[in-house]
């Protein structure tokens, strides 16, 4: 690690000094502080400071600075596309799009997005300590009604709804002009019918 020398910028900055005084004392510190850090001067009155951070992209990494204290996170993205093959006696099964490793997750760790998931849908699975802990599904999903009231003559798209039951067994209120086979946007947030599509 290189040595600065931070006078001339004691003399030209005011109300700064406790800054150059912070980091002067950090650079004269133990070496044993983790993740190894460098201070750099690019000019005049211009420093970076170059931190090595292993595993993560820079895209991965959030930096702040309030009062005088710099924060660096290192957050994993650990959403990976994953598309979902089929469902059995062992659970849900999907792939990696990436590695197109194959894996089960439980339905109770799925919860309500069971009911959105159909073969080939791309959805994101979180992970912590490469477990499953939950799974983020499209806005909408496109769902076929598999039964639903016959449409009554002379209905229109008026406030009266019917219920209908979609391919994954979702159970949505849906407008009289909804038949059996159409198929429908379902908003998977609230579960309620966007339109026909």
């Amino acid at each position: 690690m290189r040595t600065y020398d931070f006078a001339p910028l004691w003399r030209s900055t005011i109300g700064f000094d406790r800054l150059f005084d912070l980091l002067h004392e950090t650079q004269h510190r133990t070496e044993d502080n983790y993740p190894p850090y460098n201070i750099e001067r690019l000019g005049e009155d211009r420093y970076q400071i170059s931190l090595a951070l292993a595993g993560f992209g820079p895209d991965e990494i959030a930096v702040t600075a309030e009062q005088n204290v710099l924060t660096v996170e290192g957050r994993k993205n650990d959403k990976d596309q994953h598309e979902y093959l089929y469902q059995d006696g062992e659970g849900y099964h999907f792939m990696n799009t990436e590695s197109y490793e194959q894996f089960h997750v439980d339905a109770d760790i799925l919860g309500e997005a069971v009911y959105y998931l159909i073969p080939n849908t791309t959805v994101k699975l979180e992970f912590y300590e490469n477990k499953v802990i939950g799974v983020v599904i499209p806005d909408t999903m496109d769902l076929t009604v598999v039964d639903t009231e016959p449409t009554v003559q002379k209905a229109t798209a008026s406030a009266v709804m019917k219920a209908a039951k979609l391919e994954t067994g979702l159970m949505i209120q849906v407008p009289p002009f909804v038949n059996t086979g159409d198929r429908v946007r379902v908003d998977t947030s609230e579960a309620r019918y966007v339109q026909r599509v």
